[in-house]
This record gives structure tokens, C-alpha cells and sequence, in this order.
């Protein structure tokens, strides 16, 4: 943790001492956190501040907040949980910047930091949860290998420094949260406590009010609750922990509903129509293949270790029994829900940025694959290839942040071009 946030602090340095990127707060994380400064400085939610503070040239819709079709005021077509997730931090620099007499505008130097610290928070809570998570299956080596491999061999690292106002590392945090307290209660036989239900509720809860589409997590508490049942046959303990679960997840969820309710006087809309975004999912006709092996967007080209994770998976429902199943479903199920999105690359970004988001369920499937490895004395074999796959990943990284390959539209050509344009760079 001390030298992922080490690594994390000096990365932003570079970043925008070399002007590479924008300020912290940009593109959708900018929609995210418009919440924060509209509620708290303007005591509303008109989106004032975010609109008074907008890049020259930018228009409200390209930060994803505009006028809904036939209403009025602006709404935010982003979910509420990032902005909740940030909050701390940002009124510890909303208090800051009042102290010292720096523009409170929500925008300005402390608020701009604040945004960094809670990413570099998170991405901590999601290395502790998943190192914990790992424990209650592996030895301290692979479990350390693991979170390491995790981090820096894949896109997890970058959505906690260049995009790190984005709402993945707030998910990846997330879901190592819930897999450590699922396994946590797998792992004991005795009564599944109210706290520890209420805990899976509002984590779950938090899951889907950051990301929406992510409701799918649900499926990772059910299958915890039926193998239970399918062992005891206690039903009234299963309609119980059915109901808590669900209550908390629904006062965790309250803030978004109650937004929709207010903003456009429906609970559950489709929040990029509201705005006349003309964002559909193509169920009938996902691009599997150019969501996993184009050289746009591809994950598995983009993030290499996740080949070894997919590998893995079966392993782990051997290890894991229905909670393992219910997490191999999940994974299948949010790649066909990413590919059938009609903007399937998701824009500017670095790979596949919406595998962030279940990256602590492939760590799992990855740690399979690496005990193994141990376990027959492959020690040289798995040194070189982690080795390997983090250089690749962070090289790539590099290249992204220096803009030798675009923000989106990569092409074979492009990924030629990389050694001479890396070898006769300037850091």
C-alpha cells in the first residue's frame, strides 16, 4: 500500500507538472463529482458551481449534465456514489480553502488535491480488502504477488492517478469490500449476524448507486445466501437475510432514487435519455470480439493478465463452490453487458476501463493460476511472466499519458510507432 500510493503521488507529479492531462476533476469524473459543490456551497442542485467552472470551449453536456427533454433546471445523468465516496475529502478541503482564503468555489487548488487523496484512499481500501480476501485463500506469497500483479499489471493503477476522478477505483475498492465480507462469512459455519448483513447491504448498495448496470453484484450475496439454504434448508434464515440485505441495499440506493424522483418525477429512469443522449444497449449483436481482442479497446490485448485470471476462474469455483459460479456468471454477464453498450470502447480511456470494476474477482481467478505455479516449483516461470506483464502494462501506461497512442481509435500502426516514440522520448 505505502509504495502503490508512493508510485501513485509521483506519477501525479509528473502528470501535471508536464501538463499531459487537465485538471484531476475532468471528463466524467467532472459529471461524478458536480454533485459535491452544487449540494454543499450552493445548497441545491442546479449545478451552478460545475457550470461557472467548465473548461473553455466545454459545454455542459460533454461533462454528461444538461436540460432534461421538456423540463427545465439542469440534471445529471451520473449516479450519486462517487460524489458520496468523496465527500469526506471534500469538505475537509471545502474547510481548507475557507481557512486560508483560497476560492471556495469547489473547483480551485484544495479541492483539486482533495480529489487525488480520495482516489489514493481508495485504491488502499481496495489493496487492503483484496490482500484480505486473498489471505482467507492463499499464502501470504501468492496473495502478495497477486495484489502486486493486480495493481500494476493492469489498468487498476491508472484509474487511481491519470483518470483517477472516474468511478472506477471507487468500484474496484467496492468489490474488494464485498468479496471480504462474503468469503469472511463463507469461511464461518455459525449465524450470519445482522451487522454482517447490513454491511453486504449498503456495500452492494454502493456498487450499483456508482455504477448503475452494476446491479448484476447482487447475484454474488444471493449465491452465499442459497448455498446456505441449500445446505440447511432453513428458509426463514433465508427470507431474513434476503430482507436485510435488500433494505440496506435500498437505503443505500435512496439518494439516487430520490434524485430521479425530484429531478423528473419517476424513480427509476434511464438517466442518458433524460438527457437526450442517444445511449442504448445492442443485446441482440454485442461486440464480444472487439470488447476482448481489438487493438482499440480489447481487453485482454490491452490487459494481458486478465487471460491468466479467465484461466483461473474455473479453479476457483472448484475453490469457491456457488459463491465461485456466482462470480465466473458475474464476470460473463458484465463482459456481455459492456460489449452490447452501444459506445462498447467507453471513450476516452486507458483499455478497458469498465473490467476495473470487477478486477478484485479476477484477482481471485489470477491467484488460482499463480498458487498453482508455486505449487509445482514454477517459481522462474511465474517471476518472468509477472515480470513481464508489468513492464508491458506500465510501458503502455506511459504511452497513453504521453499521448504516443490516442485516446481512443488505437491502430496496429499506432502500437509500431511505440519503441521509437518511448526510445527518443524526453521524461
Amino acid at each position: 500500500m505505502v509504495m502503490a500510493v508512493l508510485m501513485a503521488v509521483l506519477s501525479c507529479c509528473y502528470i501535471y507538472s508536464r501538463q499531459l492531462n487537465g485538471p484531476p476533476i475532468r471528463s466524467d469524473g467532472f459529471g461524478y463529482y458536480a454533485y459535491l459543490p452544487s449540494v454543499v456551497i450552493d445548497h441545491n442542485l442546479q449545478f451552478t458551481p460545475a457550470l461557472n467552472n467548465m473548461a473553455p470551449g466545454a459545454t455542459a453536456y460533454n461533462y454528461g449534465i444538461a436540460r432534461p427533454l421538456g423540463g427545465t433546471g439542469y440534471f445529471n445523468k451520473y449516479a450519486v456514489g462517487t460524489a458520496i465516496l468523496q465527500s469526506p475529502f471534500f469538505v475537509g478541503a471545502h474547510l481548507a480553502a475557507r481557512q486560508s482564503g483560497q476560492p471556495a468555489t469547489g473547483y480551485s487548488t484544495y479541492y483539486q488535491w482533495a480529489n487525488m487523496l480520495s482516489a489514493y484512499v481508495y485504491m488502499c481500501v481496495g489493496i487492503y480488502f483484496l490482500y484480505a480476501s486473498l489471505r482467507s485463500m492463499h499464502s501470504p506469497a501468492t496473495s502478495l504477488i497477486t495484489v502486486v500483479l493486480t495493481v500494476l499489471g493492469t489498468n487498476v493503477f491508472h484509474y487511481a492517478t491519470y483518470d483517477a476522478s472516474f468511478s472506477h477505483i471507487y468500484q474496484f475498492a467496492l468489490t474488494s469490500l464485498l468479496l471480504y465480507l462474503l468469503l469472511n462469512i463463507r469461511s464461518n459455519e455459525g449465524r450470519i449476524s445482522i451487522g454482517q448483513l447490513v454491511a453486504i447491504g449498503v456495500v452492494t448498495g454502493f456498487i450499483v448507486l456508482t455504477r448503475m448496470t452494476n446491479a448484476i453484484f447482487a447475484m454474488l450475496p444471493a449465491a452465499i445466501f442459497f448455498e446456505r439454504w441449500w445446505k440447511d434448508r432453513d428458509l426463514r434464515a433465508l427470507m431474513r437475510s434476503g430482507f436485510v440485505v435488500g433494505l440496506a441495499a435500498l437505503a443505500a440506493l435512496s439518494p439516487q432514487l430520490l434524485y430521479w424522483k425530484v429531478s423528473t418525477g419517476h424513480w427509476l429512469v434511464n438517466a442518458y435519455a433524460v438527457v437526450g443522449e442517444d445511449a442504448s444497449f445492442h443485446w441482440a449483436h454485442p461486440e464480444l470480439i472487439n470488447f476482448l481482442f481489438s487493438v482499440r479497446k480489447g481487453a485482454f490485448l490491452w490487459t494481458p493478465a486478465l487471460v491468466a485470471a479467465f484461466i483461473g476462474l474455473p479453479l476457483l469455483i472448484r475453490r469457491t463452490g456457488w459463491l465461485g459460479y456466482a462470480m465466473a456468471l458475474l464476470v460473463c454477464v458484465h463482459v456481455y453487458v459492456c460489449a452490447s453498450w452501444y459506445c462498447w470502447p467507453f471513450g476516452g480511456s486507458y483499455g478497458s476501463r469498465p473490467m476495473v470494476d470487477v478486477m478484485s474477482i479476477m484477482a481471485l481467478g489470477l491467484a488460482m493460476v499463480i498458487a498453482a505455479l508455486i505449487r509445482r516449483r514454477y517459481v522462474l516461470v511465474l517471476a518472468v511472466s509477472a515480470s513481464i506483464l508489468m513492464a508491458l502494462n506500465l510501458t503502455m501506461m506511459y504511452a497513453y499519458w504521453r499521448q504516443f497512442v490516442p485516446f481512443d481509435g488505437t491502430t496496429i500502426g499506432n502500437l509500431l510507432q511505440l519503441p521509437h516514440l518511448i526510445l527518443n522520448s524526453q521524461l
